[in-house]
């Protein structure tokens, strides 16, 4: 053991990077036990080898730095988009994470009512492209699309030259990247939530301030979440996100017990925590903000055509919202379940394009 990180590091990881080629041209297939790897493999022999690939070449262990889940997370959503690969929730992620870089710590850092879980022990490599990328831990003003994007000309920074003066031709875009480019590459950043101001008079149901502590960190997370999966554009998570947050908050668990699930709590407390009024309030006030960011993202500038595909997307994704919502918070206090259905009609309503002129 060496500043909290074992020595299996080393091994392990040369393991998963020799295992990784070894199956990226096989598809899926099935990770093999080394004699150093006694951990349960069950997560990672259901990751997509490129998956544990971009892992192992984008991040290392390092002793006293940290990194937010959420940002570790948004990087994975991209990845995904890039290689057309189907992405797992934010806790089925943090499981594969930890299953391939052995010995992290999950800390919760930050100020009062906007702590964020950070894994301890890694960091991005040094030469890894994903030090480009905005970070949660700053405000990043959405990015405006190049001047040619506004005028509804869309171009790849690939293209191919043709001719003796080397003239380029730029490629044909998919929709989803076209949407890309419309929305621009910025993440915009959740501003501060509020906190939650619990009198010295005990909780009740054997609640603690722990529990609020660990509620407030974690929906924040899930919030972030959430808006991750909108910016890029996988919209069919939203749904996933919001199940394994309210309807199967502690799945059952395989293998050793995980850190990552320490401070989650189980759904009885949930329902504990959502029949109080203060919380409820809590939550409307959080959704309210995250919302609005959304529809400030996905409409940036109604002065702008929106791509006709686009414009159908967001229809779809706000037309699903209250079919996935009522069925992930069912059996939760009406009061919560109205404030997040009137909610999502206020953001249907207002996330429609054709109400923005």
């Amino acid at each position: 053991m060496m500043g909290g990180i074992p020595h299996t590091v080393v091994p392990s990881t040369a393991y998963y990077r020799q295992t990784a080629n070894h199956l990226s041209g096989q598809g899926l297939g099935h990770l093999e036990m080394g004699p150093t790897n006694h951990m349960s493999m069950a997560h990672t022999t259901r990751a997509h080898p490129e998956t544990i690939q971009w892992l192992l070449e984008n991040y290392e262990t390092a002793e006293g730095v940290s990194l937010p889940r959420s940002t570790l997370y948004n990087h994975y959503l991209r990845h995904c988009a890039a290689n057309k690969i189907d992405a797992v929730n934010a806790a089925s992620f943090g499981k594969l994470i930890r299953s391939v870089f052995i010995g992290l710590k999950t800390r919760r850092l930050g100020t009062r009512g906007n702590s964020k879980y950070h894994y301890y022990g890694i960091r991005i490599k040094p030469d890894s492209p994903l030090n480009t990328f905005p970070t949660d831990d700053s405000v990043v003003a959405i990015r405006q699309p190049p001047q040619s994007a506004q005028r509804g000309e869309y171009h790849t920074a690939e293209s191919t030259p043709e001719g003796p003066e080397g003239a380029s031709q730029p490629a044909e875009l998919t929709p989803h990247q076209q949407h890309r480019q419309y929305l621009g590459d910025g993440r915009p950043e959740l501003v501060p939530f509020p906190e939650i101001a619990w009198s010295s008079s005990p909780l009740p149901g054997g609640l603690t301030p722990e529990d609020l502590g660990d509620f407030t960190a974690n929906y924040r997370e899930h919030c972030e979440a959430i808006l991750d999966v909108v910016v890029n554009l996988q919209f069919q998570m939203v749904e996933n996100l919001w199940h394994h947050f309210w309807a199967d908050p502690k799945p059952a668990m395989d293998g050793a017990p995980d850190e990552e699930m320490e401070h989650q709590l189980p759904k009885e407390k949930l329902l504990l925590l959502t029949s109080l009024d203060l919380v409820t309030d809590y939550i409307s006030a959080c959704d309210y903000l995250l919302y609005q960011g959304i529809v400030d993202f996905l409409i940036p500038n109604v002065l702008r055509p929106i791509p006709g595909t686009l414009t159908q997307a967001i229809r779809n994704f706000a037309k699903s919202l209250e079919s996935w919502l009522t069925g992930t918070v069912h059996g939760y206090s009406p009061i919560l379940v109205k404030s997040k259905v009137a909610i999502h009609i206020c953001i249907h309503i207002y996330s429609n394009p054709q109400t923005q002129s």
